[in-house]
């Protein structure tokens, strides 16, 4: 699977990117499913695979924790909606650890505090910009 294409392809806005917010309507990223990101992540994925797979799992993960909210609580829907959730989290997070480990490997200092900051740089480094919570090339 080539992520860099689709990605590529997916996220960027070209004439649309106005600099300001972004309201997305339909999916929010490419659908591709966490296990063939999580594969391309143990095979020595590059900054940009990192990047790539950060924008879609991020994004979905807004959505995904977002639905959480269309179901009752207790319901097998929301218990789904919850672990969908929780999956696109859990790969947002490992993946922002891989981009903090990358910077400080490059000697840039990252405190608790500033850690989006930092994770900010590395999407723009990698042609990323973040519109209103969702990330966008």
């Amino acid at each position: 699977m080539d992520l860099q294409k689709i990605c590529d392809d997916f996220f960027t806005l070209g004439d649309l990117d106005n600099g300001k917010d972004l309201v997305i309507v339909g999916d929010p990223a490419p659908d591709v499913p966490i296990v063939q990101i999580r594969a391309i992540l143990e095979d020595s994925p590059t900054e940009r695979d990192i990047a790539d797979g950060f924008a879609i799992s991020s994004n979905w993960w807004i959505v995904a924790e977002d639905a959480e909210y269309d179901y009752e609580e207790g319901t097998e829907e929301y218990i789904n909606a919850c672990k969908v959730a929780n999956d696109w989290s859990e790969l947002s997070n490992l993946l922002m650890e891989k981009m903090i480990a990358i910077l400080k490997s490059e000697g840039v200092f990252v405190s608790e505090e500033d850690r989006w900051n930092a994770v900010s740089a590395f999407m723009e480094k990698n042609g990323y910009k973040d519109r209103s919570g969702w990330w966008v090339r």
